[in-house]
């Protein structure tokens, strides 16, 4: 996100307050007078574009999201690159919130308002803190249970709380503030249309490769291209999800290379080869219980040269960890996928 959009942002949500009738701009703690209407953060549409970090905790999780420049990444995944609109949706939400009402200030009660010590092991609460570039707090909340319709239909509201305040309050607004990394991150590994995969071939080391292709013909499909004499496809053998699984691939999390172990030898090793050239490896280099984690490398000359290279650039030294319902295309085997051809009996 770049400065100029972050001025924009915070424009944006002075209009926003000024609108409501909010005139507080002198601190960024909650006044022993607050009352309905005041923003959450008196100051924060002037301070948004100070921000640097974005750290969320849940629990035992926690996530900082880190601004290198004009650009979001991830701190706890070494800077893998984050999407800024959630960064922003954040920002936002925060700076647009106005008090509604004050709630409890029995401690004993947060838990109904999902309000509890956001670092307890079973906490329902998230902690939000905005840093500027020296560490410094611009803002800090706990977030609670949000309330939905409390200002009409599609008007949220939300339980909140400082960290080093027993007042609790309802306020405006909703937002959602992931603690995993896909919530952040940048999701998209590689996609290629499934009309455009030419040719499908995964090896399992010591067994046959699955070959699919597309048959000639414009609308031709996508289909088994090496069933084994006296085999038949089974029934339920899908092939064109198994296609579309393996050429669109996003990530659910993402890891430096050398952070997750793996033998290279015994990879399952998927090669996606696309109408105009372009070939996608993509290597399955662990798997175990859910946890599925590939490599990815491109190849490509002439016009698909820009698109391999531009895959490279994201995938190089980085292992993803793919959905288990992608991962068990990529574990398909050719016995997977065809059966014995019996003759049909006379009745």
């Amino acid at each position: 996100m770049t400065p100029k959009l972050f001025y924009g942002l915070t424009v944006v949500a002075a209009l926003s307050l000024a609108a409501a009738g909010t005139t507080y701009y002198s601190t960024r703690t909650w006044a022993p007078n607050t009352s309905q209407g005041d923003p959450l953060f008196p100051g924060l549409s002037t301070a948004a574009g100070k921000v640097a970090a974005v750290t969320v905790q849940q629990g035992s999780e926690t996530i900082t999201i880190a601004r290198n420049g004009d650009v979001w990444g991830i701190k706890d995944r070494a800077g893998w690159p984050a999407n800024a609109e959630e960064v922003r949706e954040v920002l936002v939400g925060l700076t647009q919130m106005q008090i509604i009402e004050e709630k409890t200030r029995n401690e004993a009660r947060y838990k109904l308002l999902h309000l509890e010590d956001p670092a307890s092991d079973d906490a329902q609460s998230k902690l939000v803190r905005l840093d500027d570039a020296s560490g410094n707090a611009i803002a800090t909340v706990v977030l609670g249970k949000i309330k939905f319709g409390v200002l009409g239909p599609g008007r949220n509201g939300t339980y909140v709380r400082k960290p080093d305040n027993a007042q609790t309050w309802l306020v405006s607004g909703s937002m959602d503030a992931p603690v995993d990394v896909r919530g952040w991150a940048q999701k998209a590994i590689f996609e290629i249309q499934k009309d455009d995969v030419a040719q499908i071939r995964i090896s399992h080391p010591g067994d046959e490769d699955i070959v699919l292709a597309r048959g000639e013909g414009e609308d031709a499909d996508i289909a088994l291209a090496n069933i084994p004499e006296g085999s038949k496809l089974r029934q339920d053998a899908d092939i064109g999800f198994i296609a579309t699984a393996l050429a669109q691939l996003e990530l659910w999390d993402v890891k430096k290379r050398d952070e997750v172990a793996g033998d290279p030898d015994s990879a399952i090793i998927s090669e996606i080869i696309t109408k105009g050239g372009l070939t996608v490896f993509v290597n399955m280099i662990a798997s175990e219980g859910d946890d599925h984690w590939v490599t990815v490398e491109a190849q490509g000359v002439g016009e698909v040269k820009p698109a391999a290279d531009e895959i490279n650039a994201r995938a190089d030294g980085w292992v993803f960890k793919i959905q288990s319902y992608k991962a068990e295309s990529f574990k398909k085997r050719l016995s997977d996928l065809t059966e014995e051809d019996k003759p049909e009996s006379d009745s």
